[in-house]
């Protein structure tokens, strides 16, 4: 190792050059003291010995995928969804919604749809609760419009010879004839046929 020179610390003065004082160098990190009035020593001491913020780095690669987590809490049951009923308790066609207290929907929602079975009419819910607060209202039916006549269907078979009728009262001996303008009202006359040579 290379043999160390000694350095001679001066102070001159600044104008002059003339020289005030010999100085020693120190070398404790309590002789270096920073603008606010705090050694090197002490904020060594009180970590706060930092440069400037250095720029931001690259970005490091990227990293292996984590493990799968736990699985979660079971959620909270949602809305049913909407359902078809079906009877004769609600009625008419009005497009203006309408409580049936009659449906026999204990639980509607918005949304259902119900049939009437005999009118063929569907209605839709508009407003949700039970029987006595739901609100219906028309919206169509599934019968379609009379279709037209069809043909005449074809002559059936001759059907079985009926069964002998009963005997009739006993008629005109066949000398006897009805002269008049009708049958009822002529009057009864033999009749007599004379040979002539």
């Amino acid at each position: 190792m290379a043999s160390l020179e000694k350095v001679r610390v001066q102070l001159l003065d600044g104008s002059t050059g003339e020289v005030l004082k010999e100085v020693d160098v120190l070398t404790s990190a309590d002789a270096v003291k920073f603008d606010d009035g705090e050694t090197f020593q002490q904020k060594l001491d009180a970590g706060t010995l930092q440069g400037p913020k250095g720029n931001t780095g690259a970005t490091g690669p990227k990293g292996d995928t984590g493990a799968t987590g736990a699985t979660g809490a079971t959620g909270a049951t949602g809305q049913r969804g909407s359902q078809w009923y079906s009877g004769t308790g609600i009625t008419g066609t009005s497009t203006t919604a309408a409580v049936f207290s009659g449906s026999g929907v204990s639980s509607a929602l918005v949304g259902d749809m119900y049939l009437n079975i005999s009118t063929g009419y569907v209605y839709s819910c508009t407003v949700a609760g039970a029987a006595s607060v739901a609100k219906w209202v028309y919206s169509g039916t599934i019968k379609g419009p009379a279709g037209p006549t069809g043909p005449t269907g074809a002559t059936g078979a001759t059907g079985p010879t009926g069964a002998t009728g009963a005997t009739g009262p006993k008629g005109d001996t066949g000398e006897t004839v009805r002269v008049g303008t009708t049958y009822a009202n002529g009057t009864q006359a033999k009749l007599f046929f004379k040979i002539t040579s």
